[in-house]
């Protein structure tokens, strides 16, 4: 009889995980303090910036002003999307009241940045700002912040969503879904990909994909993957932080 016990006790402890929270709607406020998207843009004969296309999303990884994207966002060849659009610099935006509530047209401070390191075996690249906006008197105090990962393995059917910002959109949208699966990453030891139920919009890599606690477990690889899927992709978070583990900031945070 006790052994018996003994091995129902360890059959639920490895087969049997805590049932995840949805995602409130006060995570999803929360995670938009973290997320910017990567844009080119010029200054007009008015003085003012204007934003000639959007190549996706990031979001921060430490107050130093570093963000992380999709390698393809930022090393993709933007030479023939400035001769569609217009010829511009590498920049980021953030909203001087926050994504809370709608703007038609918001105020927005705009942050340039000239140097990303990149790893193309694993997609993924961390951009350094010029202009610091941890420390930048033109960003509120405390109106964006960092992410924090969580690198640990969550089973199928566990609810997750991911926001950032589409390529016809000046502010983020976030889609709710459920993790569906997992999938190999050849050449690669140190984690996974993991399979999302729901097709992400263009302009989506680069985009975080959270849990309700608000902590990151990956990133969007690339938004509108296959039209008739209805899943899309995102790198695992381990990778991301071995990816940045090798790639420290070189700025005093």
């Amino acid at each position: 009889m006790r052994q018996s016990c003994i091995v129902a006790l360890l059959f639920y402890s490895i087969c049997c995980y805590g049932v995840p929270e949805p995602i409130s709607v006060q995570t999803i406020e929360g995670i938009k303090h973290s997320i910017v998207p990567v844009i080119c843009g010029y200054t007009d004969k008015n003085n003012k910036f204007q934003v000639a296309f959007v190549a996706g999303s990031g979001f921060f990884v430490d107050t130093s002003g570093r963000f992380v994207t999709a390698g393809h966002v930022v090393f993709d060849d933007w030479e023939t999307m400035m001769k569609k659009t217009h010829s511009c610099s590498a920049a980021i935006y953030i909203p001087d009241h926050g994504w809370g509530k709608f703007e038609n047209d918001a105020p927005i401070q705009y942050f340039v940045f000239t140097e990303c390191v990149c790893d193309e075996s694993v997609d993924l690249a961390v951009c350094q700002l010029i202009e610091n906006p941890f420390n930048s008197p033109r960003v509120p105090r405390g109106s964006i912040s960092p992410v924090v990962f969580d690198t640990s393995e969550y089973p199928d059917g566990t609810p997750i969503a991911f926001s950032g910002f589409p390529l016809d959109s000046k502010a983020p949208i976030t889609s709710i879904g459920f993790m569906a699966g997992t999938k190999s990453i050849p050449d690669n030891t140190i984690g996974h990909d993991f399979i999302i139920d729901k097709a992400a919009w263009p302009g989506a890599s680069g985009s975080l994909v959270y849990l309700d606690s608000g902590k990151v477990i990956g990133m969007i690889l690339r938004g509108k993957r296959n039209d008739s899927s209805g899943i899309d992709i995102a790198r695992d978070a381990a990778i991301i932080v071995d990816f940045l583990s090798k790639n420290p900031p070189t700025r005093r945070q």
